[in-house]
């Protein structure tokens, strides 16, 4: 329904914040199916609580010219 909602100004069916959400928590369940072990997840900081090893794994080195500027990462 994106048209639909360009035209009315409405919220779709599913908006960002959905899809970020639901993307967020299947890469929580990889990490903690990689390290083999429960995590505690911080939904407000979105980071795993005492976990400096899991944290590393929430992003990665990216190609020059791909860079996330410091402020969005």
């Amino acid at each position: 329904n994106f048209f639909e909602c360009v035209r009315s100004r409405k919220l779709p069916n599913a908006d960002i914040e959905i899809a970020h959400c639901s993307t967020t928590l299947c890469q929580i369940i990889a990490i903690c199916r990689d390290l083999k072990r429960r995590l505690k997840w911080d939904p407000k900081a979105e980071k795993f609580v005492g976990d400096d090893e899991a944290n590393k794994l929430l992003s990665r080195p990216r190609r020059k010219g791909y860079e996330i500027p410091a402020e969005f990462a």
